[in-house]
């Protein structure tokens, strides 16, 4: 689910969440939600270099064990196991894949004239279809309908990205203010995301986009339902349906990045004394594994940022700025 600039949208984003939220008064505990086997034990995933640094990060991972990200300023797909090809762009300087669909479409930008514009590519060797103006697509369903957020006239706007129609809609408001972002969109066409610095979801309603507000967390990833992933604002990575529900067993700085049709979600825990950042995968039931670092890694910090529903973690070595792309496999 993140490319470069979606992970630098995120560090933007964290410095306005911490407003508003909700402020917890009872010790943090894991809810349960439902059986899930599918969180294994830590020696189960085994860590795969994709590619090499100095700037590589895996976004997203598909059912197809197709995987999509940044590799030193151009957007790369690739199968796991398998070589990359980097992302046509013709008339552009670079460009990042933030999200795969099950049909191999892909969500991104391209950069042209310094500035980001939001993309998406039909297939990979797809040159994009893209739309006017500053912004980024950030995720894309099997319908490959996309969201994303686009500079309109200096107001950053979530918009939904008909693709097929080449249509687009910004989608309302909660309230003026802050800039709105559209994280993610699932089968259902329910889209997760801010307005104003507000958690928000939009659904459509007898064909008109509504918008409303979520409660003790804000969301970055659904799932085939209503079951959303992210952050509470204070360090805390939480789950909800659609608003909060429970809590991930991290034990610093927690957030949850992304979520498999399953439940089973990823992130990244931050120990902010020692600066160690580790990947972890969890669920709503309670499951929850560290991911391990490649033997011989010189690295203290790695964040998993997407999931299939195999179980096929990807993510990066190091931070957004300066790493390695990388899988954790159990078995897929």
């Amino acid at each position: 689910m993140s490319s470069l600039h979606k992970a630098v949208a995120f560090l933007f984003l964290a410095s306005l969440i911490g407003c508003g939220a909700d402020t917890l008064s009872s010790p943090l505990r894991v809810v349960p939600d439902k059986p899930d086997g599918n969180v294994y034990p830590a020696w189960q995933y085994k860590p795969v270099v994709l590619l090499p640094g100095p700037q590589s990060l895996a976004s997203d991972v598909n059912d197809l064990n197709e995987i999509v990200g940044y590799t030193n300023g151009e957007a790369f797909w690739m199968p796991f196991g398998g070589s990359h090809l980097l992302l046509a762009h013709p008339g552009s300087t670079g460009a990042n894949a933030g999200a795969i669909n099950g049909k191999s479409a892909i969500a991104g930008a391209v950069i042209t004239n310094g500035l980001y514009v939001p993309a998406y590519w039909r297939n990979p060797g797809a040159a994009p279809l893209q739309l006017k103006g500053n912004g980024s697509s950030l995720d894309l369903n099997d319908r490959s309908e996309v969201v994303g957020w686009i500079n309109v006239k200096g107001i950053v706007r979530a918009f939904y990205w008909e693709t097929a129609t080449n249509t687009r809609v910004h989608l309302p408001r909660y309230s003026t203010g802050n800039d709105d972002y559209a994280w993610a969109i699932n089968n259902d066409r329910i889209v997760v995301g801010t307005s104003a610095g507000y958690p928000v979801m939009w659904r459509q309603i007898n064909g008109v986009w509504t918008v409303s507000l979520l409660q003790g967390m804000f969301p970055y990833d659904i799932d085939a339902g209503n079951g959303t992933v992210g952050s509470d604002g204070s360090g805390h990575a939480t789950f909800g349906r659609p608003s909060l529900a429970g809590y991930f067993g991290t034990t610093w700085t927690g957030t949850a990045w992304a979520v498999n049709g399953l439940g089973d979600a990823v992130g990244e825990d931050w120990n902010t004394s020692t600066g160690q950042m580790l990947p972890w995968v969890g669920d709503r039931a309670g499951g929850f594994t560290y991911l391990p670092f490649p033997s011989g890694s010189t690295y203290n910090q790695a964040s998993a940022r997407g999931i299939n529903n195999c179980g096929l973690v990807v993510g990066f070595l190091g931070n957004v700025f300066s790493g390695e792309a990388i899988a954790w496999n159990p078995g897929c």
